[in-house]
Parts: structure tokens; sequence; C-alpha cells
């Protein structure tokens, strides 16, 4: 069986809901109950918190290659709030 990588499913997920919302939402609270860090970016600051920014005054952000999955142990699906569009 071919595994879809998760960012397709939640995206495949995200499609259904707004096709068929009743469906879909059965599926997401039986199916999908793990919790993943799916973006996370960084950013630079000073010991005062003022960040890092470019010429155009824009906050520079960054991506680490590493496993922060750690970041999502503890959390329960309630815990969540659902980011808008």
């Amino acid at each position: 069986m071919n595994k879809m990588p998760k960012r397709w499913l939640m995206k495949l997920n995200a499609y259904n809901k707004k096709q068929n919302p009743t469906a879909t939402d059965d599926v997401i609270e039986t199916e999908h109950n793990n919790i993943a860090v799916y973006d996370l970016t960084f950013y630079r600051a000073d010991d005062d918190g003022n960040e890092l920014k470019d010429d155009q005054g824009k906050v520079i952000t960054y991506r680490a290659e590493t496993d922060c999955t750690y970041l999502a142990e503890g959390l329960d699906v309630d815990d969540l709030e659902e980011v808008e569009k």
C-alpha cells in the first residue's frame, strides 16, 4: 500500500471537510487523534527580545532540519485550537 505524506493527508482532509463536512468530521474524530508538529519557524533575538530584521524591517525567520516531535508530547486533541486561514 502506498502511504501518502502527512501534509498531503492534512490538505486532503481539509478539502474533504469543505466538500462534505459531516462525513469528514466523523473521520477526523475517530482516526486522527495523533498530534504532530506540522510547521515550525525560528527567529533570532538579542538579550532584550528584539527580533533580527532585514533592511525592510521584516523579521528574518529560519527553519531547522531537526526532529521536533517532542513538542507535541503530552498534548491532547482537546488542547488544540484550529488555525484560521
